[in-house]
């Protein structure tokens, strides 16, 4: 007998699973979620997802590293900037 409940994406699992909550509706249209669990920006887009916590460094070559500087990121506001940037960039 199939189950009347919806199957989660994988998306949706994968967010589940880290703890990462977004700013509400569907998870799939949001670009920015954040895990208080492991302390850190998610950000995604349908082609990627990465997440970012202080002390993470951003080294020549990373997506968005123009834009988000070089080197670790020093605080949770730094990080939450890395996760726009990298869903802009990979979407």
């Amino acid at each position: 007998m199939e189950s009347s409940a919806k199957k989660k994406s994988g998306l949706e699992t994968f967010l589940d699973k880290h703890g990462i909550k977004t700013g509400g509706g569907a998870a799939q249209h949001a670009i920015i979620g954040f895990s208080e669990k492991e302390q850190k920006w998610y950000g995604w887009s349908h082609r990627a997802i990465h997440g970012f916590a202080v002390g993470d460094e951003i080294k020549k070559g990373h997506i968005g590293a123009e834009e988000i500087g070089l080197g670790p990121l020093k605080t949770i506001e730094d990080c939450k900037r890395a996760a726009i940037i990298f869903s802009k960039s990979v979407s």
